[in-house]
C-alpha cells in the first residue's frame, strides 16, 4: 500500500487524562500540527516543534480555520427514526406505539432502507458524529444498509438488527431462530470489516421471550468481541412492566444479568432508575451507560444521576448519547447543553471540559475504542472536527468575549448547534464543509 500523508495546521484540543479527576486534562494547543499518514495521526503537537518533519516528508500542512475537536461519538441512536423526531411527545410505551412501531414497518423495503441510511449518516456528519452505536430494525436490511453507507464513508460504526419476538406489531417480530440467524447472518458478513463493528441488539426485555434473550447470550458468549446494546429503567411505567413479564429476576437490570447480556461491551441506553442492586451490579459486570438527556427530558422519562455513575468510575463508563428520534437533536452540542442541565438539577454541575470528555475520549473509553478513536493523538485514526461560529452573530459576538478556551467550549455548548460544525473529517479525509455545502445550496435557490 502507498503511504499518504497529510498535514492540518491550526488550534487544537484534545485530553491528556480524565477531567472528573483531573481538572487540567483538557489540553489547549494554540498553533498545532497534525500529521497523518494512511488514516492514522504520526504526529500531534507544537507546530513550531514539528514543522521540520514538514520538510522531510515534503508535504504542507492546509492551515485550519477554527477549532479542531476529536469527532463526536453517540453512544445510542435510532437510524431508522431519524424522520420522526420532534414528534408530539408522549411517555416511553405510547412513543413506541404511536411513532416508532409505524415509522420501523417502512423497513421491510430494502429501498426505504439504503435511503434512510444514507440520510442518516449524511447527518451524522454534519453534526460531527464520527462513530455512533446504532439500533436498526428487526429488518436484517436495515442493518445491512446502514453498514454499507458507512463503509462508504470508512466510517467506524457499531449497529444491530433489533431483536424482538413479542410485545409488538407481528410484522415487526422475529422468531427466536430466525433472529439468531440473521444476527449471526450479519456478525459474519460485517463485524470487524474495515472499522466495523456488530452489537447484539435486543430492543428491551419486554420485547424479548425468555428462549430469545437465552438465545442473545447464546450469540455473546459463542462471538465475544461483539457488542450488545439494549435499554434499560427508562421510565417507571416500563419498570414495573419489567417486573411482571420476569418475576424471577430481582430486578431490571438482573435480567439482563441472568440471560448472560452483561459483559464490559454491553452498552445500555438510559438507566434512569437504577436501586442499589442495579449500581452494584453494573460495577461488577464493568458495563457502560449511555446517557441520554434530550430524550429522556424530551419524552419526560426522568433524571440521569450522572453523579452516581461517574462515582463508580472506571468500573463502569458513561458516555452521552442523543437517543434520536426520542432525542430532538443528532447534533452532540444540544445533547451537551441538556446533559448539563439534567446535572444542574440535581446540584451536579458539568464542567465543559466533562462535557466534550463525555461525547469524545470518555465515549471511546467506554466503546473499549480508546485505542482507536476518541481523541487526537499519536497512533489514534484521524477522526476530528472542526468547530466555527458560522452564520451566528451572537456566537460570534459572545465568543469574541470569551477569556479562555474553557469559555469558549462552555458557549459553544449553551449557544450552539450543527452550524458550528464547520468541517468533519474521517481517517484525515474531509466528509462534510458548512461552507462548501450552504455555498452549493444557496446557489441551487437562486
Amino acid at each position: 500500500m502507498n503511504t499518504e500523508y497529510i498535514a492540518y495546521r491550526g488550534e487544537c484540543i484534545r485530553f491528556s487524562g480524565n477531567p472528573f479527576q483531573d481538572q487540567q486534562a483538557l489540553e489547549y494547543i494554540t498553533d498545532a500540527l497534525l500529521i497523518i499518514e494512511n488514516g492514522r495521526y504520526t504526529y500531534v503537537g507544537d507546530y513550531h516543534s514539528g514543522k521540520h518533519r514538514l520538510a522531510t516528508l515534503k508535504i504542507s500542512a492546509t492551515k485550519i480555520s477554527g477549532l479542531i475537536c476529536p469527532g463526536f461519538v453517540d453512544l445510542h441512536c435510532h437510524y431508522p427514526q431519524i424522520d420522526i423526531i420532534g414528534s408530539y411527545g408522549k411517555q416511553l410505551l405510547d412513543w413506541l406505539n404511536d411513532y416508532t412501531f409505524p415509522a420501523e414497518l417502512a423497513f421491510a423495503d430494502p429501498t426505504h432502507c439504503q435511503a434512510t441510511a444514507k440520510k442518516f449518516i449524511s447527518s451524522c456528519l454534519r453534526n460531527g458524529v464520527t462513530t455512533a452505536a446504532v439500533y436498526c430494525t428487526v429488518h436484517p436490511q436495515s442493518a445491512a444498509a446502514l453498514f454499507e453507507e458507512s463503509l462508504t464513508r470508512n466510517m467506524r460504526m457499531i449497529a444491530g438488527k433489533v431483536l424482538m419476538n413479542r410485545n409488538a406489531p407481528t410484522d415487526l417480530c422475529d422468531t427466536v431462530q430466525s433472529g439468531y440467524d440473521d444476527s449471526e447472518a450479519l456478525i459474519n458478513r460485517y463485524h470487524q470489516k474495515q472499522r466495523l463493528s456488530y452489537a447484539v441488539t435486543p430492543r428491551f426485555a419486554p420485547t424479548s421471550s425468555n428462549e430469545q434473550l437465552e438465545s442473545c447470550g447464546a450469540l455473546l458468549q459463542k462471538h465475544p468481541s461483539v457488542y450488545c446494546q439494549t435499554h434499560v429503567a427508562e421510565n417507571k411505567d416500563e419498570v414495573a412492566w419489567v417486573a411482571e413479564l420476569f418475576p424471577q429476576s430481582s430486578s431490571y437490570l438482573s435480567v439482563y444479568r441472568d440471560f448472560n447480556l452483561l459483559t464490559p461491551k454491553t452498552i445500555l441506553g438510559h438507566a434512569i432508575y437504577f436501586n442499589e442492586q442495579d449500581w452494584s451490579l453494573a460495577k461488577e459486570h464493568q458495563i457502560t451507560l449511555a446517557h441520554c438527556p434530550s430524550s429522556n427530558l424530551f419524552i419526560g422519562s426522568g433524571l440521569f444521576d450522572m453523579g452516581t455513575a461517574i462515582a463508580h468510575q472506571p468500573e463502569i463508563t458513561t458516555g452521552l448519547a442523543s437517543d434520536i428520534g426520542g432525542g430532538t437533536n443528532l447534533c452532540p452540542l444540544a445533547t451537551m447543553n441538556e446533559a448539563y442541565k439534567v446535572s444542574q438539577l440535581q446540584s451536579n454541575s458539568l464542567t465543559a471540559a466533562q462535557c466534550f470528555w463525555l461525547q469524545t475520549t470518555g465515549a471511546a473509553q467506554a466503546l473499549s475504542l480508546h485505542g482507536n478513536i476518541g481523541n487526537i493523538e499519536e497512533g489514534l485514526e484521524a477522526d476530528f472536527i472542526v468547530l466555527r461560529a458560522n452564520d451566528s452573530q451572537d456566537i460570534q459576538q459572545r465568543l469574541a468575549s470569551a477569556e479562555s478556551i474553557e469559555e469558549k467550549l462552555f458557549v459553544m455548548i449553551m449557544m450552539g448547534d450543527n452550524r458550528l460544525i464547520d468541517a468533519t473529517y474521517i481517517m484525515g479525509q474531509r466528509q462534510h464543509s458548512y461552507q462548501i455545502e450552504n455555498y452549493a445550496h444557496h446557489n441551487s435557490s437562486r
